[in-house]
């Protein structure tokens, strides 16, 4: 009987070590790749969503000469690029002088110009209205999506007074109200306080997005003019502090062109 009582527990053990065995066989083998054994599914696209840094390529020129009225096209050619004499407002003496708003006077750049420099911008979206902040000088930008119309009297500013509504997929901007005092794109096309100008914001996919650009200025224009640009999302990227200073100029004059020989004017 004693040996009865010993001999339950050790056959109830092995039976239970059997079947462990037996299930453990039957069950797969765990993945050793390190891989998700079911793919991540990419979430559905939001084409109202457009927040997000966007990044896009340095454009010099973007508006053909022949479409410049006369006042338009001698006011281009009488102006000095950075491609010319630098970026610096410095000269030599009897050599050009750089005529450039930004480089010359630390003019913010302006809407259009501030997309087309090699620098991101943001879009943060909140109720009835866009907020973009671009690195190009630190500039921020309103665009209100309330429902308002666009001011008859918009007071003149770099940017313009901004309204957007959404057209199916497309964000439409209207902006005027500009003050003229900056250039359309990098190469010196003038603008005037008559710029109208209209933005269309498109998601092409998660990675993407396409704006076109509609010049209606008919002081400058002999036509309205319509640019398409491309962008790219980086989400892992955060605008940088960036700004033109009277100081960091006068610090590169003295530093580094008077020394030189150069001569400011």
């Amino acid at each position: 009987m004693v040996r009865n009582r010993w001999m339950i527990p050790i056959v109830v053990a092995a039976a239970m070590l059997f079947f462990s065995s037996l299930l453990n066989a039957q069950a797969p083998m765990p993945s050793t790749t390190g891989k998700p054994s079911v793919a991540k599914s990419t979430p559905a696209l939001d084409p109202h969503d457009l927040s997000g840094v966007w990044m896009g390529n340095y454009n010099e020129s973007i508006i053909p000469n022949e479409l410049l009225t006369p006042w338009a096209l001698a006011k281009f050619n009488s102006q000095v690029t950075e491609r010319e004499v630098g970026d610096r407002p410095i000269t030599l003496d009897g050599a050009k002088v750089n005529t450039d708003p930004i480089v010359k006077s630390c003019d913010p750049p302006g809407v259009p110009r501030v997309y087309f420099h090699a620098r991101p911008f943001e879009i943060m979206q909140v109720h009835g209205r866009l907020i973009l902040h671009y690195e190009e000088y630190n500039t921020f930008r309103e665009i209100w999506a309330d429902g308002r119309e666009l001011p008859k009297d918009a007071d003149p500013s770099w940017n313009g007074y901004s309204v957007g509504h959404w057209q199916g997929d497309t964000l439409v901007v209207d902006t005027t109200g500009f003050n003229g005092k900056t250039w359309i794109d990098n190469a010196g096309h003038p603008v005037t306080e008559s710029l109208h100008l209209t933005e269309r914001f498109r998601r092409i996919d998660h990675e993407h997005m396409a704006i076109d650009f509609t010049f209606e200025d008919p002081k400058a224009l002999t036509k309205p003019f319509t640019y398409k640009r491309m962008y790219t999302l980086h989400p892992d990227w955060e605008i940088s502090e960036y700004f033109c200073t009277q100081e960091d100029k006068e610090d590169f004059y003295n530093k580094v062109m008077q020394p030189a020989g150069a001569s400011q004017k």
